[in-house]
């Protein structure tokens, strides 16, 4: 590692960095901490082009600062993202947690129950703050209203008060969001969802400036305002992200397409072999291969379509060409249907990667006449120029 004089003389350090000290093995992000005479509550770029936090509760005194890490890694799980909530010794946790055998530094599950998966990473600074580090309390009291889960009332990321009264006790952390982004955590995509008035059955890039896909995660974005932006790539669970096998064994049926059977919390998920029963290896699913009106349930075999009996998946009646069946032996009756994955749906992406010097962390259709969604198969789009289409 580079000492701290060598550190002055590179092109982007600036005077900040150059007086202050970051060891081999920095210390965590303390929140707050003060610099020139400011309170901070989570990573800043004053006076830096990277995200910074002091490592004491004030920089003008201690000079101690490191830079922000911006994604999970570690762990046992080689970095997955982090999934919130997730329940760990019996309790829901929120944002990441510092409680008992990985360290100091702020750790968090990358699967909705670490006590049944045992699989974690460490967080990245740049999900962290607030003035606190206990769990959220919920429900807790905050002008006149009671909540029971997190908030963004008065700020531009959900938080949680760790007490149960805010307005007696003032403390409160910054809640964990869906490593993808968005305004809520991990809950999982409702399909189909409504948005300005219209109906989506899958993921969608309108009104994104930047072409990345997004889901809402209520039925209703236009009550709710709640949303995240989809996974484009398999993340989590216990085989060290593995590619989905279609079809599946779950149980007693076969399974065509992903499922959130089995799941509390509704998360679509894959086996990454055929056989779940025997093998009980699995992953979440992208997001962006979801969706229809019944996602999660498996195909019925036969099923009438315009009076017509199908034995597979087909494309009859659906204008992007994508795969689907019934999940019941009528779609002409009950008009209950879900995509189906094809082999080949995990494309090499790499994410996160750089297009036009902005960091993608899921595919997007900026660019692209035919509006498909694409993601560059090297970290740097805008050095390489390699890409690939994304799953459909």
């Amino acid at each position: 590692m580079a000492s701290p004089a060598a550190t002055c003389v590179l092109a982007w350090a600036l005077a900040l960095l150059c007086v202050g000290t970051q060891g081999a093995d920095p210390a965590p992000c303390v929140f707050p901490f003060t610099y020139k005479g400011n309170v901070y509550t989570e990573c800043t770029t004053i006076d830096s082009e990277r995200p910074w936090c002091a490592t004491t509760a004030s920089y003008d005194q201690d000079k101690a600062y490191k830079f922000c890490s911006e994604e999970a890694y570690g762990g046992n799980s080689s970095g997955e993202p982090c999934f919130f909530p997730f329940a760990y010794r019996g309790h829901t946790y929120h944002a990441c947690t510092t409680e008992q055998s990985h360290g100091a530094q702020p750790w968090c599950s990358t699967t909705e129950n670490y006590d049944t998966d045992g699989r974690w990473s460490y967080c990245p600074d740049t999900i962290l703050g607030g003035n606190s580090e206990k769990p959220c309390r919920f429900p807790f009291s905050y002008k006149g209203r009671q909540y029971t889960a997190c908030t963004m009332d008065n700020g531009q990321r959900p938080w949680c008060a760790t007490t149960s009264n805010y307005e007696a006790d003032q403390t409160w952390r910054y809640c964990g969001t869906a490593a993808a982004g968005g305004n809520l955590d991990s809950s999982p995509c409702v399909f189909p969802f409504i948005y300005k008035d219209k109906t989506y059955h899958s993921c969608t890039a309108v009104n994104d400036q930047m072409g990345r896909p997004w889901c809402a995660t209520t039925p209703s974005y236009d009550k709710d305002h709640l949303w995240r932006f989809c996974f484009s790539k398999v993340y989590g669970g216990n085989s060290s992200g593995q590619r989905c096998m279609f079809p599946f064994i779950y149980e007693t049926k076969l399974f065509h397409s992903c499922t959130n059977a089995g799941s509390k919390m509704g998360h679509f998920w894959c086996a990454t072999t055929q056989n779940y029963n025997q093998d009980k290896l699995w992953s979440y699913c992208p997001d962006i291969i979801l969706g229809g009106n019944a996602p999660g349930k498996s195909c019925v075999f036969p099923f009438v379509y315009n009076k017509q009996i199908h034995y597979t998946c087909t494309s009859d009646g659906e204008s992007s060409g994508k795969l689907w069946c019934s999940t019941t032996r009528n779609y002409d009756v009950d008009k209950k249907w879900t995509y189906c994955s094809t082999p080949d749906y995990d494309k090499p992406c790499v994410f996160p990667f750089i297009y036009k010097k902005f960091k993608f962390h899921t595919c997007t259709n900026l660019a692209e006449d035919s509006g498909k969604f694409w993601c560059s198969t090297t970290d740097n789009y805008d050095l390489d120029h390699q890409w690939s289409y994304c799953p459909a």
